[in-house]
């Protein structure tokens, strides 16, 4: 995810630390001096107060803290030694202390501090709370994925992500995972985590970790994009090592890509007065260097690296990563530590602000998803496919006559962040993993996993499809989907609306249950009757021509081109076309460009009435947007 438009935002200022320790770093031993400038400044006065009330806030806690499940325990367990350590620092700063205590204090708020609770899940619950099997809310942000087999044989998976129960920008662990359905998973322990022993690991964000088993060294193997906390500039890459899945990782520290093995650690820090400077691993400015001479020389300093994806392909394993601008593949060397820039020279896939990758090898073809840059908001996403990942001529990007989209304008409203093969070597099926991320409470960001569809993939001109369907789920014995999919009833129906309609056929009424969601595709767009403004509130009707049992309707809501537009909107069906029943209430949406709602009870006609349209985060009014992409209402036709 690029965060470009949230920078202002982030909480700036480094938070080196004053403690003459030695930490592990990259292959060598580095020790940590004492350095006044990252510390408490000489006659400043700190205030601990607020840390000082919060740990007696985790005390009180501590009598009954195994009531909790055990990702809560953790979080408040670990904040709390934290805090103990650095609250009578003396060379502690504010920022530090404000620092831990985020930690501290946001791990005893309520949605945070889950009481032990046995769960269970017989499907994915697309974007909704996933909740461990303890009961807590799952957090796995912009997660990495390993399929290996248990010691009784049967398939197990892991899954590793970022925890923002914090709701900010800045790192505050990595969790691991595990499931033998897909369905039910159990945290295992937060395998990376704030550290006041690593500089590394504290005042930086690390985002969309991933996770890979080497044979060669017998090792598991953690990538993350890490950063500085208060920007996106230093944009490396960073790895963490264990000899089992759930054990104690070895944090080799954080680089670019292709850099040589000297420069690594260190970070570009955005100072109070809005000043860049970059800082070596002991948090001291590096002399002679600047944030612009990183990008200058990448056989020095590497490669930029923000949002990025690792695919293994047996021995061999692949980093996919946006560094702004630009989207490179490197492959990695033969241990996954690095990427290895003899073996094949690494190369630039995309130059148009491509992020989000996701790869999956179907049949002949490797397969890559991608997404365009929109900051935390959703937007339409695209597939590549190449037989070659090593040829850089090899790829079928898409283009302005072959687009290759994939799901609708908004992705369904999500990012990718990885794909799953499912079914059986013979018959493989595949799931498309994403994130809902929500800006204003990141914590509360969700999943929508969904079938993804893979055609003619030994053939000359393969293809991928995705739809929506929060009601699938899968045969746990067999490992393979089943689609409990109603059937679509609206498209093609006659329609009709109280607006005006648009004489462009871009904006006809028509487009509104045509099939196609894309972006680009046309929407309709409701005009007031002279022709020349957008008219809200609005209504569209589609008349299903006979009754039905209504299960579902899904609205694809226009976005023009700005992806952060959400819908203030009402259902109703009638079985008449004269008296009306409330069958979906939306007027508290705050879904972008995306809406999914169980519609019961027997109708022909389905109503969508729009109030209002908005713009996510300022819920200022944005109705020259207005409009619709596609209703697709799902039933049982009588």
């Amino acid at each position: 995810m690029n965060h470009k438009l949230l920078l202002n935002t982030l909480l700036v200022g480094s938070l080196g630390l004053m403690l003459g320790i030695t930490v592990n770093a990259g292959n060598s031993k580095v020790t940590y001096a004492q350095n006044q400038t990252t510390g408490s400044p000489t006659g400043i006065t700190v205030s601990r107060k607020n840390l000082t009330q919060d740990i007696r806030r985790a005390e009180k806690l501590q009598p009954t803290i195994h009531q909790y499940a055990q990702l809560s325990q953790d979080r408040v367990i670990r904040s709390l030694k934290m805090a103990k350590s650095v609250v009578n620092d003396d060379p502690a700063s504010q920022t530090q202390l404000d620092t831990v205590d985020l930690l501290l204090s946001s791990s005893m708020e309520n949605n945070n501090l889950v009481k032990k609770e046995k769960t269970h899940y017989t499907a994915v619950p697309v974007g909704k709370t996933w909740r461990d099997t303890q009961g807590a809310p799952i957090q796995a942000h912009g997660g990495g994925f390993l399929k290996q087999t248990d010691k009784h044989g049967n398939p197990i998976y892991y899954w590793v992500g970022e925890d923002k129960s914090h709701n900010k920008f800045s790192f505050n662990g990595i969790n691991l995972y595990s499931s033998h359905d897909l369905l039910n998973w159990t945290y295992r322990k937060t395998v990376i985590a704030p550290s006041l022993t690593n500089k590394s690991l504290l005042g930086n964000k690390i985002e969309r970790p991933k996770l890979l088993y080497s044979q060669k060294t017998h090792q598991y193997v953690i990538w993350g994009h890490w950063e500085d906390q208060s920007n996106y500039s230093s944009s490396q890459i960073c790895v963490a090592t264990s000899r089992s899945v759930a054990g104690n990782y070895s944090f080799k520290g954080h680089w670019r890509p292709g850099s040589d093995a000297t420069h690594h650690n260190w970070r570009i820090r955005t100072l109070t007065d809005g000043t860049r400077q970059v800082e070596d691993q002991n948090g001291s400015v590096m002399n002679n260097a600047t944030p612009d001479d990183m990008n200058s020389n990448p056989s020095v300093w590497g490669y930029p690296s923000r949002d990025f994806t690792l695919y293994q392909d047996g021995n061999d394993a692949y980093l996919i990563t946006s560094g702004g601008k630009n989207m490179m593949i490197f492959k990695l060397n033969s241990d996954f530590t690095d990427v290895d820039t003899t073996s094949m020279k690494p190369y630039t896939l995309f130059d148009n602000y491509r992020e989000a990758p996701a790869m999956i090898h179907s049949g002949k073809y490797y397969f890559l998803i991608t997404s365009s840059q929109t900051g935390w908001y959703p937007n339409q996403a695209a597939y590549s496919y190449t037989t070659n990942i090593a040829d850089p001529d090899s790829w079928k990007k898409p283009t302005s006559s072959s687009p290759q989209l994939l799901g609708n304008n908004t992705a369904f409203y999500s990012q990718s962040t990885n794909i799953m093969q499912v079914g059986s070597q013979k018959a493989p099926e595949y799931l498309y993993l994403g994130d809902r991320w929500d800006a204003n409470a990141l914590g509360s960001s969700t999943y929508v996993w969904l079938p993804l569809t893979i055609n003619q993939q030994n053939a000359n001109h393969p293809s991928m499809s995705l739809q929506y369907n929060p009601n699938w789920k899968l045969n746990t014995a067999t490992n393979r989907i089943i689609q409990n999919q109603a059937p679509l009833l609206s498209q093609g129906k006659p329609a009709s609306t109280d607006a005006t309609q648009s004489s462009d056929a871009n904006f006809s009424l028509s487009n509104a249950n045509d099939g196609v969601f894309t972006q680009g595709s046309g929407y309709f767009k409701p005009m007031t009757s002279d022709g020349h403004n957008v008219k809200v509130p609005f209504s569209y009707t589609v008349d299903l021509q006979k009754a039905a049992k209504l299960s579902r309707a899904d609205i694809s809501f226009n976005n023009g081109g700005n992806t952060s537009y959400y819908p203030i909107y009402k259902i109703y069906t009638s079985t008449n076309n004269r008296t009306w029943q409330l069958a979906a209430n939306g007027s508290n949406n705050q879904n972008i460009g995306f809406t999914s709602d169980p519609v019961t009870g027997s109708a022909r006609y389905v109503k969508v009435v729009v109030s209002g349209f908005n713009l996510y985060g300022t819920n200022t009014p944005a109705n020259n947007a207005a409009g619709i992409d596609e209703l697709q209402v799902y039933g049982q036709a009588k």
